[in-house]
Parts: structure tokens; sequence; C-alpha cells
């Protein structure tokens, strides 16, 4: 898949209703050793986080009051899928409201801010 945390998203769903009964931090270890070959725990545990705190920084900015005010409903799940067809991109509806407001935003910004200063230590921590 061409979005990395697509792909982690599946392979973790997909193991996880194999066998609902696992562990998701075990689950999310195996996806990353099949996809990513981190050379060591360290690595491993950097990479979850990233992974971890991807997914926390935006949809922990979601909130249910805001979905039924602006959409009538409760919050969708995490395979929402919308605007799928089309000639051209359209707009980032996931970053608009509904989805998160303007503090969502932010806090979304400085969640992926911070992933980002922690990549460069991934460089060299994977193996081929």
């Amino acid at each position: 898949m061409a979005n990395p945390g697509v792909e982690v998203n599946v392979a973790v769903g997909g193991r996880m209703l194999a066998n609902p009964l696992r562990d998701g931090a075990e689950v999310l270890d195996e996806v990353l050793d099949l996809y990513y070959k981190p050379a060591n725990d360290d690595a491993r545990k950097l990479l979850a986080s990233i992974f971890l705190r991807g997914e926390e920084a935006y949809f922990g900015q979601w909130s249910n009051e805001r979905f039924m005010a602006d959409w009538g409903r409760p919050m969708p799940g995490e395979f929402h899928l919308s605007q799928l067809f089309g000639t051209e991109p359209g707009a980032a509806h996931f970053l608009m409201e509904g989805f998160l407001d303007a503090a969502g935003r932010k806090a979304y910004k400085a969640g992926l801010v911070s992933i980002l200063e922690d990549l460069p230590k991934l460089c060299g921590a994977m193996r081929r």
C-alpha cells in the first residue's frame, strides 16, 4: 500500500479479527517485524510509538458531540471512507470541521511534528 499507516492498520486489524483475544501491542509488534524488520527492541518500540502516536494525534481529537452536531450521527469507525470517486483530488475533508476543529488541527499538527522529529532516529535501524 502507498500509505504505511493504512498498511499497518489493515494488517493489525486483520490479525485481530482472526483472533480478537490477542494483545494489540503484541500484534502491532508482529506486523512491524514482518513489514519493517526492526534491528532491535529499541527500534521496534520507537517504530510502534510512531504509528500509535500518529493514530492518537488524529483520532484523539475527534469529538462525538461535534460529529452529532455537524453530521447528525455518532463518530464513524476508523475505516470511515469519504469522497472516493471523482476525477481530481478534492478538499482534505479529514481536516475539516466535523472531524477536527481549529484546536484539533493544531494538536494534530503538534503530534505529527513530534513524530517527524523522531523519524531520523530510525535511519539504519531496520534490517533489509
